[in-house]
Parts: structure tokens; C-alpha cells; sequence
């Protein structure tokens, strides 16, 4: 079959580029004209994608030639920091400054589920917690990391490893070795998750708390996002310090450092074999990297201010169709027969990012 490939980035310009990942070509400009987005995520049938703004979550048909968005997601009261979908592909999860974690039905526009911390605590990042049906990873500016139980609707763990440094990212994709995540103080930290023991006082508890296995310094500044590899022998982290770097699972070890940004590298991607990593930065420039030397293959220029978000998507086996809420005067949609392609833009694979601390000021 062959793969259609899609490279999304954006930030505060206000648009949305979509590009052929081979040649640096920009197939297509969505308007996003509320707000800066924060952060992008495809729909894994590549019909849609989701832009987190301030306040709303905006979902464009990517499929076809509309370059407006075609449903809006609102319930959050300040920026939207994080947004992804669960597997089922009908539930949409975000994260916001106002101190939220909101759950979706993509079909409609309310938000189904709202989780609160007892004060307020601006939210950064949230992923979902892997082997769950829903139960949710989210990383806070006081330090706090929770998981919301989507089950009991409360919070079933909370940890603040390094209080006072904001969590800027969180990452347990399924299959992965543990929850990984990121503060703005530059460290990573990596915990085990697992079954819990058999326990006759609480027979309905099937995960164990999560334990801090490792932690080590990958950046002297903010770390911005930081994500496992598609085979998870290594960690790509991106930092204000204008780098982005690859470490080695096995012992925590940098293996490579990307220097070519000259601004904060706020957003960054694997392929689906982690050979290439795309990167965005604050320096108005989204770069493709070939990780076995280190060199840059292609730049995307274009956007005209920082750019803060990046998604990548590589659509290679069937898989359920997504259908967003429709708005109410829906304009006659145009298809096409998809987006990407070419030998490297065959390697691509789906990433979505999280967030550094709250968005008060231009980024560097």
C-alpha cells in the first residue's frame, strides 16, 4: 500500500503548514486566526487534525481543500497546552493553563470529563496512561505529575519529584519502557509502570504506582519536549538552550547532540524506525535530521514567527475513520487523495508534542 505522509508545524503566526517532508515544499497554509497554536495532532487516518489555541481546540479536514477549520472544541478558559486522542479515535484528551484535563467525544463539542487539581495548577502536558482505556498522564507547573482515573474519575497517583520546576512533558506511548518525563530545571525522568500484585483488600486494583527508576541532567535550561523513539532505544530531547539531543535508553547516555537552531527548539518528531528526527524552533524553522550523522536534510522555512508545534503522520495500514462534530453551515468539502509522499517522506511517522512553562511572553 502505499504511505501518505503529512508534515504538520505551526506557532505564532497564526497558520498552519502543511508540507511534502522529501523536498521542503509547503503543500498548503490553514488559517488559525484566534490564536497561536500550541500544539498539533493527525488523526492516524489522516482526515484531521487537531490545533490547540487559546482558548479552543480547532479540528481542520486536512483531507479535503477547506482551509478553515471545520469544528471547534470549546470548555477550556485559557490556553490550551496539549491535545491527543485516545485509541479508540472517538475521544479527543487536552490540557490547559486554566488548570484542567478535559476528555472529548470528538462527535460532539462538550467536554464529556473534567478533571481539577484541589488548586489552582496550570496544566502542561498529559498524555494517556498505555494498557488503560483512558486514564490519563498530566504534568503541572508546580512539579506535580497525576494520573486521572477516567474509571472513578479522580486522581490515583501524584508525585512531585522536583517541586517548584515545571513538568514540561509527559510520553508513555504503548510498548514503552516507562513513563517519561521532563521538567524545565533540564532533567528527564524515567519511571517504571506496571500490573499491581493480586490484593485481597483491593481486588479491583490492577495498576501499580509508578516508581522513579532514573533521572539524569540532559539540558542546563528548560527541556521543552522529550519523547521516546519508535523502538524506544532512545529519547530525543529539545531545549531552550537552542539544541536538541539523542540519548541512549540503555544507560541514559548522549548519544548525539542537533546543533543548527539558533533560537529555543520548542517541538521535535521521530520516523517510524527513529533514524530521522524533525525538530521546530522558535527560529522560525522546522529541520529534518539524519540521526546516523547528525546531518540536517532539509529545512522548512515559511512560517513568520516562532514556531512552537510540529506533527508528523504516516499512514501505512488501514485504520477507523475519525468524524469530528460537524459546524453548523458546513461548506461543500472538496477531496483529495491525500497529502505526502516520496522516499523520505515514506519514513515519516505520527508524533504529537507537549509544552514548556505557560505562554505569558514571545518565545526565544
Amino acid at each position: 500500500m502505499q504511505q501518505h505522509v503529512v508534515l504538520a508545524t505551526a506557532g505564532y503566526d497564526r497558520t498552519i503548514r502543511l508540507w511534502e517532508p522529501n523536498c521542503s515544499r509547503c503543500i498548503r497554509t490553514l488559517q488559525h486566526p484566534e490564536s497561536q497554536v500550541n500544539r498539533l495532532v493527525i488523526t492516524s487516518d489522516q482526515h484531521y487534525l487537531a490545533a490547540a489555541g487559546n482558548p479552543r481546540i480547532a479540528f481542520y479536514d486536512i483531507a479535503s481543500t477547506v482551509l478553515h477549520a471545520v469544528s471547534n472544541y470549546e470548555g477550556h478558559t485559557s490556553n490550551v497546552t496539549d491535545v491527543g486522542l485516545l485509541k479508540a479515535f472517538r475521544w479527543l484528551y487536552s490540557s490547559s493553563e486554566d488548570g484542567t484535563v478535559k476528555v472529548w467525544d470528538i462527535r460532539e463539542r462538550g467536554a464529556k470529563r473534567s478533571f481539577s487539581a484541589p488548586s489552582v495548577d496550570p496544566c502542561l502536558c498529559v498524555c494517556q496512561y498505555p494498557g488503560t482505556q483512558g486514564d490519563l498522564i498530566a504534568g503541572y507547573a508546580s512539579g506535580a505529575i497525576r494520573i486521572w482515573d477516567l474509571s472513578t474519575s479522580r486522581c490515583r497517583w501524584e508525585d512531585t519529584p522536583c517541586p517548584g520546576h515545571a513538568i514540561q512533558s509527559v510520553c508513555a506511548p504503548e510498548g514503552a519502557p516507562g513513563l517519561l518525563a521532563a521538567t524545565s530545571r533540564g532533567q528527564c525522568l524515567r519511571y517504571a509502570l506496571g500490573a499491581a500484585p493480586p490484593s485481597p483488600e483491593d481486588p479491583a486494583r490492577t495498576l501499580a504506582d509508578p516508581v522513579l527508576e532514573s533521572q539524569f541532567t540532559a539540558h542546563d535550561m528548560y527541556i521543552l519536549r522529550a519523547i521516546y523513539s519508535p523502538t524506544f532505544r532512545h529519547i530525543a530531547t529539545a531545549s531552550a538552550d537552542h539544541t536538541a539531543k539523542i540519548w541512549n535508553t540503555e544507560d541514559n547516555t548522549l548519544d548525539r547532540t542537533l546543533r543548527s537552531h539558533t533560537m529555543w527548539v520548542w517541538d521535535c518528531a521521530f520516523n517510524p524506525d527513529g533514524t530521522l528526527l524533525a525538530t521546530a524552533s522558535a527560529d522560525r524553522k522546522a529541520i529534518l535530521w539524519d540521526l546516523t550523522t547528525g546531518r540536517a536534510l532539509q529545512t522548512y522555512q515559511g512560517h513568520t514567527k516562532p514556531i512552537v508545534s510540529l506533527a508528523l503522520s504516516d499512514r501505512s495500514f488501514p485504520v477507523p475513520p475519525t468524524a469530528p462534530a460537524q459546524p453548523a453551515a458546513q461548506q461543500p468539502v472538496q477531496r483529495r487523495r491525500g497529502v505526502g509522499g516520496g522516499s523520505a517522506g515514506q519514513m515519516m511517522h505520527g508524533v504529537h508534542r507537549p509544552y514548556p512553562p505557560p505562554r505569558t511572553g514571545k518565545p526565544r
